[in-house]
């Protein structure tokens, strides 16, 4: 699908941005087919440890969310809560308890 066609947002131009299948993009056509090229020459288990590394970092990110936001939780409290935004309440129920404010699964999830 080529995206010269498409016109992105007012501004968003200026900001190097073009508007790709799946919204706003701010990676060059060129650096894309680079990208594609050398995610070809990996093996699988190259790519699926980059895909567990992507994975790994995600989650850091999201812990580390939760703790400024909740900073005097627990790390069982943050993990419950990152549970809470990733799977249904049963499950988190299951594995942590029923919902208090002490263990995070108070949260309601975020989809």
């Amino acid at each position: 699908m080529s995206t010269s066609a498409q016109t992105p947002p007012h501004g968003s131009a200026s900001r190097g941005l073009r508007l790709g299948r799946h919204g706003l993009v701010d990676t060059s056509p060129e650096a894309d087919r680079l990208m594609i090229e050398l995610l070809r020459q990996m093996t699988p288990a190259q790519r699926i440890a980059r895909v567990r590394a992507l994975v790994g970092a995600a989650r850091r990110l999201a812990l580390a969310d939760l703790s400024h936001r909740y900073p005097a939780e627990s790390r069982r409290g943050l993990t419950a809560r990152l549970a809470a935004r990733l799977y249904p309440a049963e499950l988190v129920r299951a594995a942590y308890g029923p919902p208090c404010g002490a263990c995070g699964t108070d949260v309601e999830r975020s989809d």
